[in-house]
């Protein structure tokens, strides 16, 4: 059973051919930067602020720092480990990047998504922070760890009630 429903992804990549592809602004955050490749970097991200976390996946559009996503794709919510599986697997069998949003249950808060290079990690490395996290219940040890990248979209106050 595939992830994506047959034939949308390729309509919709016809459609994003004039989508914003302007890069991310440079960050401090190591996996914003231009330059960063998942693959290459020998260190390890430190997924500790997101293993409690809640998680939404679906197939990504457009340009991968921005919150644009193909909504019939969405599926969760996923704790940490089965978002990993998810994100990975999209990648390994039907060669697609995800959008991973982070949810939360407040209206007050923005909406939170990983960005390109946190994807592009747990891409290549999803089966051992799987089996890292079944097997130890932990992901951090004495390597060096780099933050992992959100974004932090501001919530819209004009349609906020009070």
């Amino acid at each position: 059973m595939s992830f994506i429903p047959s034939g949308e992804v390729k309509a919709n990549d016809k459609k994003n051919k004039k989508a914003d592809t302007s890069a991310a602004p440079t960050s401090s955050i190591v996996t914003q930067q231009d330059d960063y490749c998942a693959e290459l970097d020998g260190r390890k991200i430190d997924f500790g602020p997101l293993v409690e976390k809640t998680f939404l996946v679906a197939v990504n559009t457009g340009d991968r720092n921005k919150p644009k996503l193909l909504a019939s794709t969405m599926r969760g919510p996923f704790e940490f480990y089965e978002m990993c599986e998810a994100v990975g697997s999209m990648f390994q069998n039907e060669q697609h990047h995800s959008k991973v949003f982070i949810l939360e249950k407040s209206f007050d808060v923005g909406i939170s998504f990983l960005d390109e290079g946190t994807i592009d990690y747990i891409e290549a490395n999803w089966q051992d922070i799987v089996s890292t996290g079944i097997l130890e219940q932990e992901l951090f040890g004495d390597e060096e760890v780099i933050p992992a990248g959100t974004f932090q979209l501001e919530y819209n106050q004009e349609n906020k009630k009070e």
